[in-house]
This record gives C-alpha cells, sequence and structure tokens, in this order.
C-alpha cells in the first residue's frame, strides 16, 4: 500500500483517527506484524510527533496492551518540536538518522510526521513554500518511506488542506472517513475507512474499514480509568469498496 522510499500522505477530518492509524503502522513496521492481512517490511521507524504528545504516550501503551506484543528500540519518536525548513532543524534530523543507522544497519524504513500543520514552517496554502517543505523532506529523508498526517480542506472535504501543490507532490495518498456502524459492541467507538484516492503509477488499493477500540490502561490516583484507542482491522470488509457510495450533486 506505501512502497519503500518515498512521499504520501494520510489526511482526515478531527478526531477521526489518523493518529491511532499512524501508531499501529508505526509499530506494525517496528515489530514486523502483519498490517490488516498484508505483509509488512520490517525495519526502524521514526515519528516525529508534534501534537497530543500525552495521548500519543498513551496510544503506545494501549497498542502494545492490544496486541500482546513489546514495541522494540527500533521505533523513535522525537521529545522536541521539529519546524522544516529549518536548517537547524534539517541538522539535528540529520544527525539522528545517522545514529539510527549506526544502530540498526540503515535509516529508518519509515518516518511519520504529526502533523504536517505543525511541522511545517510558512503558509500551506503557498504554493512555492508547501514545494520547499515537500523537496526538503525529500532531501532529509531520501531513504526513507515519509508519511504526512494531515487534516481536510475547510470547504472541500475530499482533499487535503493548503495548495493543489502537495497532493501532487505525493506519491501516495489516503483519505479517512467516519462510516455509519453498531457501536453497541463493547468499546467500540466508531468505525472508519480508509480510502485510496492516489497511487502514483500503480492501481488504487481497494478501501477498507476498521473499528477504533476502547483500551483501558489502568486507572489514575482519584481511581478513574486511564483509556485509549487502538484500531481493530474488519478484514471482512477490506475488499467492499465505497466508488459506489460517492456520487456527486448530479
Amino acid at each position: 500500500m506505501i512502497e519503500c522510499g518515498n512521499l504520501g500522505q494520510i489526511f482526515s477530518g478531527w478526531n477521526v483517527g489518523k493518529s491511532a492509524l499512524a501508531v499501529d503502522i508505526a509499530c506494525r513496521v517496528a515489530t514486523g506484524l502483519d498490517f490488516a492481512g498484508r505483509k509488512v517490511c520490517q525495519g526502524p521507524v521514526l515519528y516525529i510527533a508534534a501534537e497530543g504528545g500525552r495521548g500519543l504516550k498513551r496510544r503506545f501503551k494501549g497498542w502494545q496492551k492490544i496486541n500482546d506484543k513489546s514495541i522494540p528500540n527500533s521505533l523513535y519518536r522525537t521529545r522536541i518540536s521539529v519546524r522544516l525548513p529549518e536548517e537547524g532543524n534539517a541538522k539535528m534530523l540529520k544527525s539522528a538518522l545517522s545514529y539510527i543507522e549506526d544502530k540498526h544497519g540503515r535509516p529508518p524504513l519509515l518516518v511519520i510526521i504529526d502533523t504536517l500543520a505543525q511541522t511545517m514552517v510558512g503558509e500551506q496554502n503557498s504554493t512555492s513554500e508547501v514545494d520547499q517543505f515537500t523537496a526538503t523532506l525529500r532531501e532529509v529523508f531520501s531513504d526513507s518511506a515519509v508519511m504526512l498526517l494531515h487534516h481536510v480542506g475547510h470547504a472541500d472535504k475530499q482533499r487535503g488542506r493548503g495548495a493543489s501543490s502537495l497532493p501532487a507532490a505525493c506519491d501516495w495518498e489516503f483519505r479517512l472517513e467516519n462510516i455509519n456502524g453498531s457501536v453497541d459492541a463493547e468499546n467500540i467507538i466508531k468505525y472508519v475507512r480508509l480510502v485510496n484516492t492516489k497511487q502514483r503509477d500503480e492501481e488504487l488499493q481497494s478501501d477498507f474499514c476498521f473499528s477504533l477500540i476502547r483500551v483501558v490502561l489502568g486507572e489514575d490516583e482519584d481511581g478513574e480509568e486511564l483509556t485509549t484507542v487502538a484500531p481493530k482491522y474488519l478484514l471482512d470488509l477490506i475488499d467492499s469498496p465505497s466508488f459506489s457510495t460517492r456520487w456527486g450533486p448530479n
């Protein structure tokens, strides 16, 4: 679904499940576990987290609990805000990449940027600044698959926010969208569909769905439950295309 050594994005509205999905993908690449019934290339991962630090820590803990699997030391997360393209940040990232390569014999196989809005220097609606940002990503992470997490447009909910040069620069692109489904089952919060909107030089992947599961991590000092979410893939719906339901106004 995502090839090595290229650039793409997953976009959606607020609170649809981008970070939960990205955490799952990061952990599966680091551990080599299958992703929704598909084989995964295993390798080191760098997760650049510019949003929701506390919630992100819980998601990684929740992933370990629901999958009964420890996350290896080949998964790295940034602890500071990273802005690109800024020369100082680019140098720090290159130093980190060299460290990862020394430890694991190669640079990160996957780099996840969560989110574009909190990482990019400049205006998202500026074609020249978006082009400079994506060019920096390709230069800094030349040997990695780079996954941008991004928000939908303010008016057009079928595309990512900002300049049209961003999807043009992407080798692949997926949209996350909420879908209707029974949430009566225990701990199911919602159902989400992943739609492939672009694959450069390849056929589009079929849509597939997953549910977001509520995971209880423990209790805080007041006895309240500490919870997070994790995706659970619905393999029987992987090959159910949504194309027939995406009709235009005419």
